[in-house]
């Protein structure tokens, strides 16, 4: 889980962020329960179901049953029939001689046809006797097929309990897997998801300080920049302020002082100059004029440090413009004169 990029945060909130950063790790218990899980989920899946010991038993056994064929009955493949035939015909055979032996004694040994009737009865007798058991010899017959059928049927059940017992015993080898599996898939569902539902809060709860903290260092960081652009600017007032102001001061200063020099300029020149001397000044040009004053008097006037070239350069202006003037006044009174 990418953990967002946040500033402000505490040293343990860091170390917890680091720690979120590595996603959801689970515990050695829940790593168990889904090793198991897989494991069963291979034998589950995998489950190799051998076939059954007992199939082509029982599907031969069905087989015979299934095409056993219907009853049906004949004397002539009949053996016990035929033992009771070969032993009727003799004991009839036996019974009309011995018949007839009697009835030729009673006719003075000679042969009659009550003799051969009486042998014949006898012998028919017997063949009576034969035919009269030919119902129980079916009867028997009927017994022993069924008999055979019954043991079949018999034997295909047992032979099926046997498969059935066997398929069961798979179906329960099974069940125990899928058993085992669903077991150990649902302890490691409900450990997932009790740890990951833990995790997942801890985060929630850690993001939301997290981003509060974000908030409380963005907002302390615009409330520091406006008061840093608040202190700029009013050091800036100040400092134009103090500026104006030590500019109005040293104006008035000047102002004051040019005033003054001016007065001390216009006394001196008033007071200092003679007649001759406007004459030699009337004589040199006006730029000569303002070069004597300069030498004479204004390097002394403005020695002072509290004279800077501007005002040095703005007293020599005013003079040359006060020299020009005063040039043109004794100028003029010296024509006057003459």
């Amino acid at each position: 889980m990418a953990v967002p990029n946040l500033k402000g945060l505490s040293k343990k909130q860091i170390e917890e962020g680091n720690l979120y950063d590595k996603g959801y790790s689970a515990s050695d218990y829940e790593k168990y329960l889904q090793e198991q899980a897989k494991k069963f989920t291979y034998d589950y899946s995998n489950y190799n179901r051998t076939p059954n010991s007992y199939s082509q038993e029982k599907a031969d056994i069905y087989n015979q049953y299934k095409n056993f064929e219907p009853f049906s009955y004949d004397l002539s493949t009949d053996m016990l029939y035929k033992q009771y035939k070969d032993q009727y015909q003799t004991l009839g055979a036996q019974a009309m001689m011995d018949t007839m032996g009697q009835a030729a004694a009673l006719t003075g040994g000679y042969g009659s046809s009550y003799a051969s009737t009486a042998g014949n009865q006898a012998y028919q007798g017997y063949l009576q006797q034969l035919n009269n058991i030919v119902p129980e010899l079916y009867s028997q017959a009927l017994n022993r097929y069924n008999s055979e059928l019954d043991k079949l049927a018999n034997t295909y059940s047992m032979v099926l309990q046997q498969y059935n017992d066997e398929e069961a015993a798979k179906d329960k080898e099974y069940a125990v897997l899928a058993d085992k599996y669903n077991a150990f898939n649902q302890q490691y569902g409900d450990e997932y998801n009790r740890n990951y539902g833990k995790w997942s809060d801890d985060y929630n709860r850690w993001l939301t300080g997290a981003q509060l903290s974000n908030d409380d260092y963005w907002q302390n960081q615009n409330l520091a920049e406006q008061q840093r652009q608040f202190n700029a600017q009013m050091a800036e007032d100040q400092r134009q302020f103090n500026a104006n102001l030590a500019y109005q001061r040293e104006a008035d200063n000047y102002a004051n002082q040019l005033s003054q020099l001016q007065n001390e300029l216009q006394s001196q020149i008033d007071g200092t100059y003679s007649y001759s001397m406007a004459k030699e000044a009337a004589s040199q040009s006006p730029q000569a004029l303002v070069d004597y004053l300069d030498s004479t008097n204004l390097d002394d006037a403005t020695k002072d440090s509290i004279y800077n070239s501007f005002f040095k350069n703005y007293t020599k202006s005013f003079l040359y413009n006060l020299g020009q003037k005063k040039l043109s006044d004794i100028r003029q009174n010296a024509r006057e004169k003459k």
